[in-house]
């Protein structure tokens, strides 16, 4: 009996617990809500883009970013092909 009474007064303060935490939480988002529409307020043109869409080296740029990746995904494929084919070859024998 005592073992249930001990549970009914601990339940409380969990229950306590759990609500600062979220009340915490939503204030945290809060804040960071508020200081990202201070940055949205902010109009100024991204001049650096700007500049380089004006000079046509945007498109270098975006060549880049695009070789990096086509790289990236093929390095990954050929991981991927490589780990296939050592998981097909230590699989048991059925």
């Amino acid at each position: 009996m005592s073992k249930d009474k001990g549970l009914q007064t601990r339940h409380p303060k969990l229950k306590h617990q759990k609500l600062k935490t979220n009340m915490k939480m939503i204030l945290f988002s809060l804040i960071l809500m508020l200081a990202t529409i201070q940055l949205f307020a902010q109009d100024n043109g991204v001049e650096m883009a700007d500049k380089l869409r004006s000079d046509g080296k945007i498109y270098v740029v975006v060549a880049c970013i695009v070789i990096i990746l086509l790289g990236l995904l093929a390095y990954l494929f050929s991981i991927d092909k490589r780990l296939k084919k050592i998981e097909k070859e230590n699989s048991p024998k059925n």
